[in-house]
């Protein structure tokens, strides 16, 4: 008897133990769903850390042997610039820092497991457009051009067919040409030889081959319109280099803590989706430095004001030390068509501000002024705290 109920029990812990590990491997293991690829990616020669000038230049050379056009490929770029900052390693909301893009791919970019039951709301009204039968789940954006649903599949399936990272740049644009549905891969063929102009290119990529129609195309055209103007001037070849000019005066330095980064005058964060070298993309970036965040697509230095608290953001007409600062166009040499933004380095005693600023006198160009009190309570200027958590 006692040796019966022995072995009942031995075979009874036998079990539970194949069945732990046959149920908790499958949950783990990185594998686990038929498409979860190179969970252990090749060396890549495209990171996220590299700037998105570096990448808009992978872009542009690859697309330019291919038979692309100035007008095409520009109006590509600018699509991409603010759907992914080019960048092929991101996923739809991976800006809230809910999982990295490895631990995403490794479940399939599934929102369920991401974002878990805020998924949904997250997404609106289309989460159910995100569905796909071949893995079970919905799946969210990926890449370059943020494929998603049916799209995305693919591009996880002919990466693992390929053989190849899925943040790559080069597969994803190898799968937009030769992996994409037959419909999207005409579109991006047709547009990158495109002979016409840059507002019809941008167009018809947002709403034929991304499908969004009017999604920020105001943005994306100022965006396209950058690249053109630095592939037709060359300038697309030449990396953005910090130099004497950019430091702050040493009457400033003292103020100016954390010290402005290299990076942040240069290369750039990733997530930054404003135009390379504007005010607000140094923005962006300032906040970066100082371990903030801030939403990426507030419009033009004018508009972020009236923006921002519908994005996260607070905004007050009191100056606040490490917030941005919104000129109104025309303001105190502002833009008189876009605006102005520029960071609160320090708040004075009497009122006054140091601010630190790019683009008031050209691309990448970094110049530091201090605005009087008077001139900040006579100019209408707006202040806006990094993005609240």
């Amino acid at each position: 008897m006692i040796t019966k109920l022995l072995r009942g029990w031995i075979l009874k812990l036998l079990l539970a133990a194949f069945l732990f590990v046959l149920v908790f491997g499958v949950v783990m293991a990185p594998g686990f769903l038929l498409l979860s690829v190179n969970n252990q990616p090749k060396e890549e020669v495209f990171i996220p850390s590299n700037s998105l000038e570096e990448r808009g230049l992978i872009v542009y050379r690859t697309l330019k042997e291919l038979g692309g056009t100035d007008v095409g490929i520009s109006a590509i770029l600018g699509n991409f610039t603010v759907e992914s900052s080019i960048t092929a390693k991101r996923y739809e909301g991976d800006f809230l820092q809910h999982a990295s893009f490895e631990e995403a791919q490794m479940k399939n970019f599934n929102p369920e497991w991401i974002y878990g039951s805020q998924w949904a709301s997250l997404l609106g009204g289309i989460a159910s457009n995100y569905y796909v039968g071949e893995v079970g789940h919905p799946v969210l954006g990926i890449g370059l051009g943020q494929w998603t649903a049916g799209r995305g599949y693919l591009l996880m399936k002919y990466a693992k067919e390929k053989e190849q990272p899925i943040g790559d740049i080069a597969l994803q644009l190898d799968f937009a040409l030769n992996g994409d549905t037959e419909l999207r891969r005409y579109q991006f063929e047709t547009i990158m030889k495109s002979e016409g102009s840059l507002e019809s290119a941008v167009s018809d990529f947002l709403n034929l081959w991304e499908g969004n129609p009017n999604d920020k195309y105001a943005m994306r055209l100022q965006s396209a319109g950058m690249w053109l103007g630095k592939i037709q001037d060359g300038s697309i070849e030449e990396l953005p280099s910090i130099n004497g000019e950019n430091k702050p005066p040493e009457d400033f330095q003292t103020y100016i803590r954390p010290p402005i980064s290299t990076q942040a005058m240069t290369t750039g964060y990733a997530g930054n989706a404003y135009a390379l070298g504007q005010c607000t993309w140094y923005v962006y970036n300032r906040f970066a430095d100082l371990g903030k965040s801030c939403y990426a697509y507030l419009g033009n230095g004018g508009d972020w004001g009236k923006n921002a608290q519908a994005n996260g953001h607070q905004t007050s007409r009191t100056p606040k030390q490490h917030w941005a600062v919104s000129f109104a166009k025309g303001a105190l040499g502002s833009s008189a068509i876009y605006g102005h933004l520029a960071f609160v380095e320090y708040v004075f005693d009497d009122g006054s501000i140091l601010i630190s600023e790019m683009n008031y006198g050209g691309e990448y160009q970094m110049n530091y002024r201090v605005l009087t009190q008077a001139q900040i309570a006579t100019n209408g200027l707006t202040f806006i705290s990094p993005k609240m958590d």
